[in-house]
């Protein structure tokens, strides 16, 4: 009985975000500021608080559960300095975003690697290379180089590098502050980039295996085997989406365009966003474990 009340109680906890939510949506919608402001700062605190106790009842602890908590807390912070207005509260609202952007960047498997599962232990329908002995079972951390896929890999970092900064330079800032914009606009590249190359990378690893015993080698699941291509696919989406949120942001704040609600663009899209990426990279999170 008691852990029926504590999980009641954990599911209404975690659904209180979408108090604010429509808070924040209507008072965009309907115009009324005061509602925006007072919902706003509320966002991404219950966000991080519905993250932290989906991967804690699930049994997830460690380095990743708080990196994607502290991101979304970071990006609270951000929020609160945004509703200021001057330079000095623009920058200091864009580097807090920024730390959250890297804290994400660090939750995310390394896209530097290069590297694909090899051997019958890993997936099946990997076949070595003529010449080239299978790893046993279980050994997934080793291994083959794949030139083609890091050629690929950079080609697509550069692309997305060239796309951020060419959008970034047809906004009006000057001096210091475009290159903040530069910089911080180039993050959702690597963002994007690693997101896309763990899914990639997940959905080899996922492959259904063939069973071949080695003796004496215990199988083992190795992380890898464990991730979703189809999870990682949704947090690249999210950063895509926050970028398109950050660039309504940057419209308003360097150009004299009118864009129609423009301020329930930026909120939806932003809200969206990181709704998208904290739970996809939560419930990565989870499925490490085996729970899901």
């Amino acid at each position: 009985m008691e852990t029926v009340g504590k999980n009641r109680l954990r599911a209404v906890l975690m659904n209180l975000v979408w108090i604010p939510v429509a808070a924040n949506l209507a008072g965009h919608w309907t115009g009324c500021h005061p509602l925006t402001v007072a919902s706003k700062p509320l966002l991404m605190p219950l966000l991080a608080l519905t993250a932290f106790l989906l991967m804690t009842g699930c049994g997830v602890r460690g380095a990743g559960r708080t990196k994607i908590v502290a991101a979304l807390l970071f990006g609270a912070l951000g929020d609160i300095l945004l509703m200021f207005s001057g330079t000095w509260w623009f920058l200091a609202g864009m580097l807090a975003f920024l730390a959250g952007h890297v804290l994400y960047y660090l939750t995310l498997p390394s896209p530097f690697r290069f590297t694909v599962p090899s051997g019958p232990g890993v997936f099946a329908g990997t076949v070595p290379p003529s010449g080239e002995v299978a790893s046993p079972a279980g050994d997934g951390d080793k291994c083959r180089r794949s030139p083609q896929r890091k050629v690929l890999s950079l080609l697509l970092l550069a692309g997305l590098l060239a796309c951020v900064v060419y959008v970034a330079g047809l906004f009006l800032a000057e001096g210091a502050m475009k290159v903040a914009v530069t910089v911080y606009a180039c993050a959702f590249a690597f963002l994007i980039h690693a997101s896309v190359v763990a899914a990639f990378t997940a959905r080899r690893a996922s492959m259904p295996a063939t069973a071949v015993d080695v003796p004496g080698v215990p199988g083992k699941a190795s992380p890898a085997d464990l991730s979703s291509p189809a999870l990682y696919l949704l947090t690249a989406a999210g950063f895509i989406v926050f970028a398109v949120s950050d660039a309504f942001v940057a419209v308003g704040a360097f150009t004299d365009l009118a864009i129609p609600r423009r301020g329930f663009i930026v909120m939806s899209t932003y809200i969206f966003a990181q709704m998208a990426v904290s739970l996809s990279l939560s419930l990565q999170e989870i499925k490490k474990t085996g729970k899901i």
